[in-house]
C-alpha cells in the first residue's frame, strides 16, 4: 500500500491539503524492530483505533479524534483511494 498509494506524488499532493498522515508500523522482522517508545505508541493506537487487528488499516479522524471512517487495502489508483478517504 505504501508503494502503490501513500508514496506516490499524486496521493501526497492531494492529501497534504486535507489530511495529517500518520503511519503506525508493526514490523515482524527483528532487524526492523522499532524503539520501545514507538512500539508502545503504536500499540496504544492499535488498541484504540484497530482492536480487530486488520492490516493494512486506514482510519480517518476528525480534529477531535473521532472516527469518521476506515478503509483497508484496495487495489486501486492513488486518486480513487484519496476520493474514498474524502468521502468520509
Amino acid at each position: 500500500m505504501d508503494r502503490e498509494i501513500w508514496s506516490t506524488t499524486e496521493f501526497q499532493e492531494a492529501a497534504k491539503a486535507h489530511f495529517i498522515m500518520l503511519q503506525a508500523d508493526f514490523p515482524k522482522k527483528k532487524k526492523n524492530r522499532l524503539s520501545k517508545e514507538l512500539q508502545t505508541q503504536n500499540k496504544r493506537l492499535a488498541e484504540k483505533y484497530n482492536p480487530k487487528g486488520h492490516f493494512p488499516y486506514v482510519v480517518v479522524l476528525n480534529p477531535q479524534g473521532n472516527i469518521l471512517g476506515s478503509l483497508g487495502y484496495e487495489k486501486t489508483s492513488p486518486a480513487l483511494y484519496f476520493k474514498k478517504l474524502m468521502d468520509f
